[in-house]
């Protein structure tokens, strides 16, 4: 006895064959569709199989293409059992089954079913037209005719079509795919029927499309031209159409726009480079920091280009040699002042002969110098180097490099000569101007080191507050960085403010050591998770007293010791620990006031966890006035709400 499966999307055959097979004493396995027969395949290995030509979710006729790229399945014997076998009999013979029944009456079927599981495999032939068993039903054939007509109509037309089309399940597996889909998947059609189309894209798109399918939108997952999906080499937009109301069916449609994005970067690529010269030229005819001129043309040069590293080397006079002045990218703080002979390198064959070196594989080259590879372990495959001439002398090399081979093209090479003619003339009047300047540097050198004692006391001065501190975050861990971030904020709302730039580092520095008397309140208090006891709390409320009575010592430029005995005060007299009420609270204290108010319902606690931004700018916003200083309020939400504000 054999084992059978039945593939037919109509019920009562599905019963029929069943029946008849079983009582004959054969094993039969049903399927209602060809995605379901590909997964009963999986596991289950027919002698015979039955496919009606006419069903959803995978055809017969692809079913049957599927079945014999099953190597496990070569010898089983496929018969086709449909009502449109005289109709398809041209395409029949090409899918290598072994036999065709055409359905006629229960009777005619039955016999013909027999007739064929008899045969087995003994004469297994392709299926022609003249050996179709069973005579085609007259009306039921002009019916099937015209259905057929129609279906090859539409299936001419999506065959043709440059647009992907693709029907998936509700769980993304592929029930039919045309010529323009195949193509994009780079799989053949047996191959791509039954899998699931999530897994053949990559993998950061796999979710975004996946919830696109499931959802009510025409675009899967919101995609567009701006963000599309990446399958093989292509650049896809996706759309969906559903089939039926049950959403069980989808078509999605694959447009492809690699090339629209091509042009697009090629477009982007050659705004950025012209943007590049501007910026270039504005910086190099508005500043006298050459070195910072060049290395932010250097990094913009190198983002574009999209390569490991940049450089300019400049000539020096007396030498000859090549001094790397700047360069971007990894290794650069290695290449920065090294030097080159003239003969050496890429570089030193582009100073001795003043010409453009485009050099595709440096490893193929014996003019490259290795040494530098040596150094930054990295070994340097593409170079483009350029030379810097001005006024008809070379002054350097401005050359970019790559660690993959061929990486540079002929727009890469006249774009970089553009940016060298610039760079050279900047160049060479920084020079004038350095040599001119020295002069005048000389003459500052007594005030210079006069400048040098007062920095130094003003450094001493900041460390002995950083270290102050350092001290009150070593004891509560919980609000590191909080005298930091509250300072950022308070030097932010006084320069809207307009205060003078001395106030502003006095407000600073008082910021940066507001809570110093928390040192005399116990960690465990600090750290407390939950709710603070009245007499717990009456201490915390005496940490600016304390902050006061250490700093009043300390004479600063600024009335330091003040601004921290008053920055937890309140406009209307309410705060602590001296009740003062408006102007009687110093400006300083108020900014600091408001900015650690905002700091601190920002961040975490150990007795709750951070509220946001949004929710302390509610709170400074409803009791301005009250609480706090109005003018303070406005400038912070002025900072956070349009001048995007943010915590470092």
């Amino acid at each position: 006895m054999s084992n059978v499966l039945v593939v037919d999307n109509d019920r009562f055959i599905l019963e029929f064959m069943k029946d008849i097979l079983s009582a004959e004493g054969h094993t039969v396995v049903t399927a209602e569709d060809g995605l379901s027969a590909v997964d009963i395949l999986e596991a289950y290995v027919p002698d015979i199989i039955f496919v009606d030509l006419i069903m959803p979710n995978i055809d017969g006729k692809r079913l049957c293409k599927i079945i014999r790229s099953m190597r496990r399945l070569d010898r089983a014997y496929l018969v086709i059992l449909s009502a449109t076998v005289s109709a398809d009999a041209s395409e029949i013979a090409a899918l290598d089954v072994d036999a065709c029944i055409t359905k006629t009456s229960i009777e005619e079927m039955t016999q013909h079913v027999m007739a064929v599981i008899e045969q087995g495999r003994e004469a297994r032939l392709p299926c022609a037209a003249d050996k179709i068993v069973g005579p085609e039903d007259s009306r039921q054939g002009t019916l099937t005719r015209e259905l057929l007509s129609v279906k090859r109509h539409f299936e001419t037309i999506f065959q043709k079509m440059s647009e992907g089309i693709l029907e998936v399940t509700d769980k993304g597996r592929i029930v039919y795919a045309n010529p323009a889909a195949l193509a994009f998947i780079g799989l053949p059609e047996e191959e791509v029927l039954a899998s699931c189309f999530f897994d053949l894209l990559a993998e950061g798109d796999r979710e975004t499309v996946n919830r696109g399918c499931a959802g009510t939108s025409v675009s899967v997952g919101g995609r567009s031209n701006e963000n599309p999906v990446q399958l093989n080499t292509y650049l896809l937009t996706l759309q969906r159409l559903m089939l039926d109301g049950n959403g069980k069916t989808i078509v999605i449609i694959l447009n492809d726009i690699t090339k629209i994005k091509e042009a697009e970067e090629t477009l982007r690529r050659r705004n950025h480079e012209l943007e590049l010269l501007n910026l270039a030229n504005r910086s190099f005819n508005s500043s006298l920091d050459l070195d910072q001129v060049l290395s932010t043309v250097l990094e913009e040069l190198r983002r574009l280009i999209d390569v490991m590293g940049s450089t300019i080397w400049l000539r020096e006079r007396e030498s000859g040699q090549l001094v790397c002045r700047q360069a971007a990218g990894i290794c650069s703080e290695i290449l920065n002042g090294w030097r080159l002979e003239p003969h050496e390198g890429f570089a030193g064959w582009v100073a001795q002969n003043g010409k453009t070196l485009n050099v595709p594989d440096a490893r193929m080259d014996d003019r490259h110098y290795r040494g530098v590879d040596s150094s930054t372990g990295v070994e340097t495959r593409s170079i483009l180097s350029v030379p810097l001439v001005a006024k008809g002398d070379l002054t350097g090399v401005l050359q970019v490099v790559d660690t993959a081979p061929g990486r540079f093209d002929e727009s890469h090479q006249a774009f970089l000569e553009m940016l060298a003619a610039s760079a050279a003339i900047a160049i060479e009047n920084a020079r004038l101007y350095e040599y001119a300047n020295q002069k005048i540097q000389e003459r500052k050198e007594a005030e210079r080191d006069l400048s040098i004692g007062v920095d130094r006391l003003r450094k001493t001065l900041n460390a002995t507050v950083e270290s102050m501190a350092l001290i009150v975050e070593r004891r509560d861990p919980y609000t590191a960085g909080h005298q930091r971030r509250v300072a950022q904020l308070a030097v932010s709302i006084a320069e809207g403010l307009g205060l003078a730039e001395d106030q502003i580092e006095g407000i600073r520095m008082s910021a940066i050591i507001h809570d110093i008397g928390k040192m005399a309140i116990p960690t465990a208090i600090l750290s407390k998770p939950g709710k603070l006891e009245p007499e717990e709390f009456a201490l915390i409320q005496k940490h600016p007293w304390v902050g006061y009575d250490v700093l009043k010592q300390v004479e600063f430029p600024w009335p330091i010791a003040q601004i921290v005995y008053q920055h937890h005060e309140k406009m209307n007299g309410s705060g602590y620990p001296q009740g003062l009420s408006g102007n009687d609270i110093l400006i300083e204290s108020r900014i600091l006031c408001v900015s650690d108010v905002v700091e601190a319902m920002a961040s975490h606690r150990p007795y709750r966890a951070a509220l946001g931004i949004r929710e302390a700018l509610d709170e400074i916003n409803d009791k301005k006035g009250a609480l706090y200083d109005t003018d303070v309020v406005n400038v912070c939400l002025q900072l956070f709400e349009k001048e995007g504000f943010v915590f470092k």
